[in-house]
């Protein structure tokens, strides 16, 4: 039985035809605010006809209906103090019953963007079709469906591992794994998503552990996606709506395992292995960001599941949730423990302020004390019932301030359990910056990434809030993506100077968490770039004997400029005498081949 209800007075009530459910239900969309809200379930409230036309006719009049096509963007995530029965347990469900209208019911990942809670309804297994659903979660208890969105683009998505997006010229664009690649999604608008594009990769044809886009990090312009045994696929997405593929790693490159989850970290790239024993990460060079190189391979005794990078820790469970914890470093990498939690499969892991929460399958969350490295112990768990969430595979657990959102991909129910009793007051701290302060020469095309003990609010993140500057100048001109867990990336719009030192500050009181919390005091990172490497190249620095990076990739030339020959090319390059010789040997290279191209110019 369908059902709306409005406000909690009395009155003339009764069913709604089907019918009626079709002429009202599009105020679940858009009239949240003015206090209707839908529901599905079983048996609902009870409904007065005449009061829902009253309060649509009112609405009308108040000239709502003209304000659809935008969004208020007013809602905040709930941070509310909870009971000690409430500890560990669920206060609100989100399934097929409730909330999530037309399936499919299994959840994955979640992300917090403009205070509302998004959350994408898939299939197990690696299958596409999806459906987006935006809820207002101020009051956490009681979660408020505003907008479901179904598209061609969520019809071919897959489970979503991981909450990347960036905020390229003024949208916010959230990037997602489909059966055949990638797509992504506009999010500017919260409540009003649109599909943006999509692109196909080399070895992805809806498979699961093979033949799948596992999982993605975005250091603006590219996206790296681990596409299983066919490496990592590098992505120019510095136009969201034209992504071009730029270069397919394959696994013999880095490390000649599948590839599953992945991580930028500045000038580094962490890859991992998934459902895999032993357990192998990598790291890679980023100095030239399209051409990766393996600086560093290790193997682990367990396998794990799907790990987390969070600053120099990688850590996940596996197999009898065996956890396997390391710390990474070109050229260091190396197992710091090995530990074990309850007692079935591991999935995916977040962290908040020293503190790791997992899925795993049957077991629900583990809350795992990450403070001392030396002395790791669980110290809560929670999981859904089996009334609440039959043959619950938990594998995914998100902590959103003193909540942790336990995702089920089997379809059954999900939903939001305390871990905490008292609200979130702690506010972010910088837990690495990348590159290091004070680290080796970086390249000229250096890209720089910021691990926070928290997710952080992405409406907080501005070029005010961070600032990576040259210094003593102004600050530089870039974009700010969410790379991965806790991971905000910046990538400059154009090169580096050369033999130059820059900073990178986080301002005190700007980056807050997704219940507001500020980070309390400015922290500083400086580090210097390479000297320019000769005549028509840029310098890649860490990696020496690597071919250099062409002038042409250093400057970042929009993709269409070799097929739009008559476009005017505005750059702007350092003032050394080498600098400009190299740009005049590209120029002159460039115009004989637009030369030979006679006719074909368009």
């Amino acid at each position: 039985m369908l059902s709306v209800k409005i406000g909690g007075g009395e009155g003339d009530h009764r069913w709604l035809s089907p019918a009626e459910w079709k002429r009202t239900a599009f105020v679940s969309d858009h009239f949240a605010s003015s206090g209707i809200r839908v529901v599905r379930e079983a048996r609902g409230d009870l409904i007065s006809r005449e009061r829902v036309r009253a309060r649509m006719s009112a609405l009308m009049a108040a000239g709502l209906l003209a304000a659809l096509g935008s969004s208020a963007q007013a809602a905040r995530m709930g941070n509310l103090t909870y009971t000690v029965g409430e500890l560990e347990h669920p206060i609100s469900l989100f399934n097929l019953r409730t909330n999530m209208p037309n399936g499919p019911g299994g959840v994955d990942t979640v992300m917090v963007l403009h205070g509302y809670l998004i959350v994408f309804g898939t299939y197990d297994s690696g299958k596409g079709g999806a459906a987006l659903h935006v809820y207002d979660v101020s009051n956490p208890r009681n979660p408020l469906l505003v907008r479901t969105y179904t598209s061609t683009i969520t019809a071919r998505m897959a489970e979503w591992h991981m909450a990347g997006m960036a905020k390229v010229d003024g949208k916010d664009i959230v990037c997602v794994r489909t059966t055949t690649g990638i797509g992504f999604f506009d999010l500017t608008d919260a409540v009003n998503p649109k599909d943006v594009s999509t692109l196909d990769l080399p070895g992805v044809s809806g498979g699961d552990y093979t033949n799948a886009s596992w999982m993605n990090s975005w250091s603006w312009p590219y996206v790296y996606t681990a596409t299983s045994g066919a490496g990592v696929s590098i992505t120019d997405a510095t136009d969201p709506s034209a992504p071009r593929l730029v270069r397919q790693v394959p696994i013999g490159k880095m490390g000649n395992f599948r590839v599953g989850p992945i991580a930028v970290a500045g000038n580094s790239l962490i890859v991992t292995n998934m459902d895999q024993a032993p357990f192998r990460v990598s790291v890679l060079d980023l100095n030239n960001p399209t051409d990766p190189a393996l600086v560093d391979t290790i193997s682990g005794p367990n396998g794990v599941y799907s790990a987390a990078v969070i600053g120099d820790l990688v850590f996940g469970a596996g197999d009898s949730a065996h956890y396997t914890f390391v710390k990474w470093a070109p050229g260091g990498t190396a197992i710091i423990a090995n530990k074990t939690f309850a007692s079935d499969k591991g999935g995916y892991c977040t962290y908040q302020d020293g503190f790791a929460f997992c899925g795993q399958s049957r077991d629900g969350f583990r809350k795992i004390d990450l403070r001392d490295l030396t002395n790791i112990r669980e110290v809560g768990h929670g999981v859904l019932s089996r009334t609440e969430a039959p043959n619950g595979d938990f594998d995914f657990a998100t902590v959103l301030g003193n909540l942790v959102f336990q995702g089920n991909d089997h379809g059954t129910g999900n939903g939001l359990l305390v871990h905490q009793t008292a609200p979130d007051t702690t506010p972010p701290t910088v837990v690495g910056i990348y590159p290091k302060d004070n680290s080796a020469p970086a390249s000229l095309l250096t890209h720089v990434t910021i691990f926070f003990s928290d997710e952080v609010d992405i409406d907080s993140v501005t070029e005010s809030s961070i600032v990576v500057r040259k210094v003593g100048g102004p600050p530089v001109g870039g974009v700010f993506s969410h790379s991965s867990t806790n991971a905000i990336s910046f990538g400059p719009r154009r090169p580096l100077e050369a033999n130059s030192q820059y900073e990178v500050v986080v301002v005190a009181g700007g980056v807050r968490d997704l219940v507001g919390n500020a980070i309390p005091s400015q922290v500083v990172s400086r580090f210097s770039t390479v000297a320019s490497r000769g005549v028509g190249t840029v310098g890649t620095g860490m990696t020496p004997g690597r071919a250099d990076v062409g002038i042409a990739q250093a400057f970042r030339l929009p993709a269409d400029t070799h097929a739009h020959p008559g476009r005017q090319l505005a750059l702007s390059i350092g003032g050394s005498s080498g600098a400009l010789l190299a740009f005049g040997l590209w120029l002159l290279a460039v115009s004989a081949r637009y030369a030979r191209r006679g006719s074909q110019r368009p």
